[in-house]
């Protein structure tokens, strides 16, 4: 919903801009008494405590063991070292462990959810559902997927375990998973670009119904797309980015925007795509499937490494200040340590980023070394991302930290936007306001080549909540992006006019930078 946008009531509404939704009838409300409130409520306490403290503990435990035995028998400085190298790799035993534990609670509390059947929502039937949603989003669920399983292939896995029917050759970019994934049916050769959210469930009042997803073989989802219940998404079909589909994708054709739209066939998208910005935008290459896992998984552990070799400094302060004042001044000088560990990390990611590839620029071959260089690049970025960039995000110090890594950045700009890997490609003019859950990209893969592009934005402008920016977007000055809005691939956004939607549409002129 865009802002000042008043909707009256009973009427169903999507897209962006937002639309009257014609072909469907307003969901009823939850119409619980207070008593099943009360027990839906105490139902998630119990749960929680019986379900998932449990899990985290389980799992910690025996990452906490091996890493006292390091400090155990490690003596004097030594020993900083060897804890700090095993913390920088325990989230890999934590996170599998997690994982079975997570799959194992699935099929006890819930089993095999039942397609096409339609149950009473019920306080425990909701917090059951609530208790696994709540699992898999937990961080050490998420950060675990996130890391060590974003290179497609070892992610079909898990979701096999939990329950999800995953063809051979599935490629499946971190997803956002729910407690309803075993109603996914993927075919062969499924691409899925990353955070694609999969949700299978509609609650009607007092009734909740699930229905199957299918993915037929060879299709491709775009990232940050949404696959509803009871959609169909037939062989050779692509959904575009940012597109939610919970309805039947004729075969061979590409389906984009909010609401989805029909663009054209994808034998003729692939012809067209070096001409259209927004056909560009969606055509994901078909070589990107045959990744090889253990490329992603060798990053994931190699980067970690970082940690450590970050942590000698603060590690050596911290020996120092024990020895000096012992352990009760310990609260007052471990600031101080926190500190000096995350420069140096800030320092030690920049400067390997710097080594490993340069800048970035031009077109990569898959499976070139280039394009394995920026693999490598991609995991370092996270563990920036996670460390470094969470707390600088949104505050004056921001701008100094994407400029030392090769962005430009003009003055009084404000950045709470999600950052990408290439800081190198990112042109932001000055008194630019860029909003929390933005998504740049300056990168793609389209056509059998990692194609890098300059993002441009110009001085004055505004990009609000959940917009993204692919490679090549310019967005001119004085110019707003409003909510949930997509800048297509080397798309050129006039000065001094607001745009919204999936694909764009003008609005209006304006001469002043929209509010976030």
């Amino acid at each position: 919903g865009a802002q000042h946008v008043r909707m009256p009531a009973d009427p169903c509404w999507h897209g962006a801009p937002v639309q009257q939704h014609t072909g469907r009838k307003p969901a009823a409300a939850i119409r619980w008494s207070t008593r099943q409130r009360v027990a839906y409520h105490c139902l998630q306490q119990l749960l929680l405590l019986l379900v998932v403290l449990p899990s985290e503990t389980c799992a910690l435990a025996g990452n906490w063991l091996i890493v006292r035995v390091y400090i155990e028998r490690a003596g004097s400085l030594s020993y900083v070292v060897s804890a700090a190298f095993t913390f920088s790799y325990w989230l890999l035993p934590f996170g599998i462990v997690f994982s079975l534990l997570v799959s194992l609670w699935k099929w006890v509390l819930l089993g095999r959810l039942p397609a096409g059947q339609t149950r009473a929502y019920t306080p425990w039937l909701a917090a059951r559902l609530w208790v696994i949603d709540q699992m898999l989003l937990c961080w050490p669920f998420e950060v675990f997927t996130q890391w060590f399983l974003n290179d497609g292939r070892t992610m079909a896995v898990l979701m096999r375990m939990l329950g999800a029917r995953i063809g051979r050759g599935a490629f499946l970019v971190a997803p956002r998973l729910t407690a309803d994934i075993d109603l996914l049916q993927a075919g062969d050769n499924v691409v899925s670009g990353g955070q694609v959210f999969y949700y299978a469930r509609q609650l009607d009042g007092d009734t909740i119904s699930f229905a199957a997803m299918q993915l037929e073989d060879n299709t491709m989802i775009g990232g940050r797309a949404v696959v509803l219940g009871g959609a169909v998404v037939h062989t050779g079909a692509t959904v575009g980015e940012c597109t939610a589909a919970g309805f039947e994708v004729p075969p061979n054709s590409i389906f984009i925007g909010s609401p989805a739209a029909e663009l054209v066939s994808s034998s003729q998208a692939r012809g067209a795509a070096a001409k259209d910005p927004v056909l560009a935008s969606v055509c994901i290459a078909r070589a990107y499937p045959n990744l090889v896992p253990a490329i992603g998984m060798l990053s994931a552990v190699i980067t970690p490494i970082l940690v450590p070799i970050s942590a000698v400094p603060s590690g050596v302060l911290f020996y120092i200040m024990q020895e000096r004042y012992g352990i009760p001044w310990v609260f007052v000088w471990l600031p101080l340590v926190l500190v000096m560990f995350y420069v140096t990390l800030a320092i030690v990611t920049t400067l390997v980023k710097r080594l490993v590839i340069g800048r970035f620029y031009g077109d990569w071959t898959i499976f070139s070394r280039g394009f394995l260089r920026w693999i490598f690049c991609s995991h370092v970025a996270r563990l920036r991302d996670n460390l470094v960039d969470r707390m600088l995000r949104g505050t004056p110090a921001y701008p100094y930290w994407l400029r030392a890594n090769g962005a430009k950045v003009g003055k009084r700009v404000h950045m709470e936007g999600l950052m990408p890997i290439e800081l190198d490609l990112l042109d932001i003019g000055d008194n630019t306001v860029i909003a929390p859950d933005t998504m740049i990209l300056p990168h793609v893969i389209d056509t059998g080549e990692l194609q890098f592009s300059t993002v441009r934005i110009g001085d004055n402008a505004t990009v609000s909540q959940f917009c993204t920016l692919m490679p090549g977007a310019h967005v001119g000055d004085q110019t707003q992006i409003r909510p949930g809005s997509i800048v297509m691939k080397h798309e050129k956004v006039p000065a001094s006019t607001a745009w919204v939607g999936n694909p764009l549409s003008f609005v209006e002129r304006t001469n002043q930078p929209a509010t976030v």
